[in-house]
């Protein structure tokens, strides 16, 4: 019986870094393509020089994950991230 449990909790185990797995490449994902847009936003604006655009950091809305992996978009502060955060 204990080998049965033993054998049951580390599935579920399994299955939950599995999930977890799915989520940070999401994640990743949507931080390349991201990436991707601000450095074509750059190039464009190198391309036509000085104007009055908004600052990159204005053009891409903030976001945050909570514990359960759910992305949630993060109120603006008027004021740049942590690095850290």
């Amino acid at each position: 019986m204990e080998v049965t449990d033993r054998i049951a909790s580390l599935e579920q185990r399994v299955q939950m870094q599995e999930d977890d797995i799915q989520l940070l490449k999401s994640a990743l994902a949507d931080v390349v393509r991201r990436l991707n847009i601000t450095e074509e936003q750059q190039a464009v604006l190198n391309r036509k020089g000085p104007t009055k655009a908004r600052p990159l950091m204005q053009t891409l809305p903030l976001r945050t994950t909570v514990n359960n992996g759910t992305v949630l978009p993060k109120k603006p502060t008027g004021s740049l991230p942590s690095p850290s955060g």
